[in-house]
């Protein structure tokens, strides 16, 4: 089954963004397997962290999906994800920096250099400033992150805003019991009603 890409004009567009890395590069070499990954990926973060739902069915070539891309950020993270099926095959590659070999004496160890060497734990945001490149997938999902933003703060959707409260009861073990008993009569010391 021949699948369109969402957010692209055609294949055509990846070859040209390709083209620099990899001058053979013709359409043929783009399966449709791989731009409906792609799809899937961008839809699923749309989904998972925005709770964005997409309707679209790949079949017809300029069919766009029911959200809107007016800025791009969907057209930019779709050829990032598109790149990143791309390399996963061999097709291209990760040419960014990093340390591919380290030598201390006669041991030598070799990383792969699409791989950052530390860890960069579940909040990686605090480490972009620093951050010597990004993957295919990480420039996939800030894209994507972006227009979740514009998207709920368009839809007047609100982030999470702390909720302040104080209980001045004892609580604890049987915090519910009847009020007339000893925990009334603690509670009101406590909450300084007596």
């Amino acid at each position: 089954m021949t699948w369109f890409p969402a957010y692209l004009a055609d294949k055509q567009e990846i070859v040209d963004f390709v083209k620099v890395q990899r001058s053979t590069l013709e359409i043929e070499h783009i399966y449709d397997v791989d731009i409906k990954y792609a799809d899937t990926l961008l839809f699923s973060y749309l989904y998972k962290f925005g709770s964005i739902k997409v309707t679209y069915n790949g079949t017809v070539s300029g069919n766009v999906p029911n959200v809107s891309d007016q800025l791009n950020l969907l057209w930019a993270a779709s050829m990032a994800y598109n790149c990143e099926m791309m390399s996963y095959r061999g097709t291209i590659s990760y040419n960014v920096g990093g340390i591919q070999e380290s030598k201390a004496g006669d041991v030598s160890t070799k990383f792969m250099r699409m791989q950052p060497m530390f860890f960069m734990g579940s909040n990686p945001q605090n480490l972009d400033t620093v951050m010597p490149f990004r993957s295919y997938k990480q420039m996939a999902q800030h894209f994507l992150d972006t227009f979740i933003k514009i998207n709920n703060a368009d839809s007047g959707i609100k982030w999470g805003q702390p909720v302040w409260s104080w209980d001045a009861t004892s609580r604890g073990f049987a915090w519910n019991a009847d009020l007339d008993t000893y925990l009334g009569a603690a509670d009101a010391l406590l909450s300084g009603t007596t």
